[in-house]
């Protein structure tokens, strides 16, 4: 017997072959759909990440201009106080009478 005939002789019937191609043909969309899913899926996850990404780098950036803004009131309240500190020390100076380094101030 040859290989040709064994072929026949084991080859599936028509129905079956049908029936297999049938079933393959399904999996194959399947396949598609779930392959569609997942790209839709790892896009929307993508996204995801990216507006996290985003929105931490505003919340960053937001901290880093209060921090300044901190500092820079901070400076501000120093040169201030400093100020009045000078103010209130010329102030006795002239109660004293000794006029001190700060000449009197305008009116």
């Amino acid at each position: 017997m040859t290989i040709q005939e064994m072929e026949v002789i084991n080859a599936p019937e028509a129905e079956k072959v049908d029936e297999i191609y049938a079933e393959m043909e399904y999996l194959q969309w399947k396949l598609r759909v779930i392959q569609k899913q997942n790209e839709t899926m790892a896009t929307k996850f993508t996204n995801t990440i990216e507006y996290q990404v985003d929105e931490e780098a505003k919340r960053e950036k937001y901290i880093a201009n209060l921090y300044n803004a901190r500092i820079e009131y901070m400076n501000k309240f120093n040169n201030e106080q400093e100020r009045l500190r000078r103010q209130m020390e010329q102030k006795r100076q002239q109660k004293k009478g000794g006029g001190g380094f700060f000449p009197p101030p305008r009116r």
